[in-house]
């Protein structure tokens, strides 16, 4: 295993670093923009492991870099770490139920974490889960409705209703008494 900066400059990055800077030069308008570009310092860092008799051993161990070691952009690094702990992931649902936009969530989620550096995840994160969470409540809309009808039909023996399924055990078609779909829509999908 090699550092991410190991390696040298192919004589194309140099040619378009010059460029750049060249332009950058004559126009003068301030700060080189950032880029995602990973920087080649043909860094000695190394790990070798091998497996001897079923065991993995380090063979050989280089931990001296040659580059600065804290990143510019944080987000960048540590994209790949996006825990959740099942408090937050409650916190989550309870505020998807309530309407609230993601960028209130993230900081509300940042405040009792201690800081927005502190949390491990982005917009885009809490963004799919609630995305995730909706899919679920989707999912649950007819079985809550046909429970509905169930414990209505149980109180009142005079309730009709009726429905067809697809081959895919998805419902085509509902019948219901008309007086009741105002009440139903209301109740089961609170759409009053």
């Amino acid at each position: 295993m090699k550092c991410h900066r190991y390696g040298k400059e192919s004589k194309q990055e140099r040619k378009e670093e010059t460029k750049h800077e060249i332009i950058a030069a004559v126009a003068q308008k301030g700060p080189k923009r950032k880029t995602n570009v990973q920087v080649k310092t043909n860094c000695p860092v190394v790990m070798v492991v091998k497996e001897i008799n079923g065991i993995w051993r380090i063979i050989r161990l280089d931990l001296d870099h040659n580059h600065e070691l804290s990143p510019g952009n944080r987000n960048q690094l540590f994209s790949g770490r996006k825990y959740m702990t099942d408090m937050e992931k409650a916190m989550i649902r309870t505020l998807n139920d309530n309407n609230i936009p993601t960028r209130k969530m993230i900081s509300i989620l940042s405040y009792l974490r201690g800081g927005l550096l502190a949390l491990p995840y982005k917009n885009k994160d809490v963004a799919n889960y609630r995305t995730k969470i909706n899919r679920e409540v989707t999912g649950n809309d007819m079985s809550k409705a046909l429970e509905y009808f169930r414990n209505r039909k149980a109180k009142d023996p005079t309730f009709f209703y009726k429905f067809d399924v697809d081959d895919d055990m998805k419902v085509k078609n509902l019948f219901l008494e008309r007086r009741l779909i105002t009440e139903i829509l209301c109740r089961v999908w609170g759409l009053c």
